[in-house]
């Protein structure tokens, strides 16, 4: 039998991992950040975003300078390390809070033991974030809490600026300066540092409307670099789409499609003549036409598509029709990663001087050949290439989950985040997320010679 409720035992907390999602009640949530306190100071921070991922106004951003929101809806208790938010007061406009750590001085390098903490005012944590890579960071995101439906979610997230307060104020529509006393302050009215964006061959081809979500995607790109020390990076992008049966419905219902659309502003921004290479896999893979970002509506109409079961008593069907459109029946159903990044790897090995690679890797999770793909990983990080996995709408990533405990590599060459409903997340926290390793693999892989 259960015992008296002075005598329960303690709740163990779950652990996330970063890009985890939970529900949340419709109450008022408590979060807390712990460190040991022997390291320096950790200041938290929340922020209420709009649906465009950045702040309405200065007095969104909820610190120590100032710990109330106007709605009164967020209330920071300085010096406690704790946050309270009262969800059912949150402002209609506002989509997401975002939990932020920062310090004064230094990086996290001296900080040992930060985590997380979330749960409903009254009772017990429920939820625990330990983010796993703290080096070279001054402001770290831990988690946010977001609208889905008609109910609020959390997500352990796990992003970093090495320019501490002031990169993640920009990061969401505020600057930061120093008031007279050195501490950082709001400046309200102050725009995002202007960015190059890169123009793309034949964009002027596309709809209207096409062109200017992708040259609004393509600063947004930009500031996600240039807030990275990375501003004016150049790498050839490569996309991987996920087709097996889990994610038909994904397919169908255009989500895929706006997914494409999306990381084809990275390949726009990033690669000059504008072309990614592509590829598609379920039971089995094959290489794509490249898309060229100015042909993206009918590249997308002809190739995204889902697979679908293989009739085995029948003939073998050829992978494309004779209009040249993808039958997905020749991919199959099934989930076979190492099929794809096995062609990727030779791709990559086979290509002249140039830029890096940066492989964006869509995947709906149901990983089963975690071996097979860890000593892809570690064979392929001699390699000039990046591996930025995104998990969507799916579960049992497996290694992937465990991309930064992975051992045996000359350098780490792999990121993953997941995103249940890929559609709720905003460009610009899209484009940071995608973006938040591909900088700094940049710095180590030409530390140790894989890129020159």
């Amino acid at each position: 039998m259960p015992l008296p409720a002075p005598y329960a035992a303690p709740v163990t907390p779950t652990a996330l991992t970063s890009g985890a999602t939970v529900p949340v009640p419709d109450a008022t949530i408590r979060v807390e950040v712990r460190w040991d306190p022997a390291g320096p100071t950790v200041d938290l921070t929340g922020l209420l975003l709009g649906a465009d991922g950045r702040v309405g106004g200065d007095g969104d951003m909820v610190f120590y300078n100032h710990p109330r929101h106007a709605s009164g809806a967020v209330r920071l208790h300085t010096g406690a390390g704790r946050l309270e938010v009262a969800l059912p007061s949150v402002p209609a406009e506002v989509a997401t809070v975002a939990l932020a750590v920062s310090v004064d001085s230094g990086t996290f390098d001296a900080v040992t033991g930060l985590h997380l903490l979330v749960r409903e005012v009254g009772n017990e944590p429920v939820l625990r974030f330990d983010p796993p890579e703290l080096a070279g960071l001054s402001a770290l995101v831990l988690g946010e809490l977001y609208r889905r439906g008609a109910g609020w979610k959390f997500r352990a997230v796990g992003q970093g600026w090495s320019d501490g307060l002031a990169g993640l104020a920009r990061t969401y529509g505020i600057a930061v300066e120093a008031d007279a006393d050195g501490a950082p302050s709001v400046v309200p009215g102050v725009a995002a540092p202007a960015v190059a964006v890169v123009a793309t061959p034949g964009e002027e081809r596309l709809p209207a409307d096409v062109r200017d979500r992708l040259s609004l995607r393509k600063r947004l790109v930009g500031e996600v670099l240039a807030k990275q020390d990375a501003a004016g990076v150049r790498a050839r992008v490569f996309l991987v789409l996920d087709a097996s049966g889990s994610l038909e419905h994904a397919y169908h219902d255009g989500t895929v499609a706006r997914v494409v659309e999306r990381l084809a502003a990275v390949g726009a921004q990033l690669t000059p003549d504008g072309v990614l290479a592509a590829w598609i896999f379920a039971s089995t893979m094959t290489r794509l036409p490249d898309l060229t970002v100015a042909d993206l509506p009918e590249w997308t109409r002809r190739y995204v598509r889902p697979g679908r079961i293989q009739d085995f008593a029948a003939d073998p069907v050829p992978m494309f029709r004779p209009d040249g459109t993808l039958d997905g029946e020749a991919l199959g159903y099934g989930n076979e990663e190492p099929k794809v990044m096995k062609d990727v790897v030779r791709t990559v090995a086979a290509l002249p001087p140039g830029p890096p690679v940066l492989v964006l890797f869509l995947s709906d999770g149901g990983v089963s050949r975690s071996q097979q793909i860890e000593s892809i990983l570690r064979k392929s990080a001699d390699r000039p290439m990046f591996w930025q996995f995104v998990g969507v709408d799916g579960a049992n990533y497996g290694v992937l989950e465990r991309l930064d405990a992975l051992t045996g590599r000359r350098v780490d060459n792999a990121g993953f985040f997941a995103v249940d409903d890929i559609d709720t997340l905003t460009d610009a926290d899209l484009y940071a997320r995608l973006l938040s390793e591909f900088p700094t693999w940049i710095r180590a892989a030409r530390s140790v010679g894989v890129i020159r």
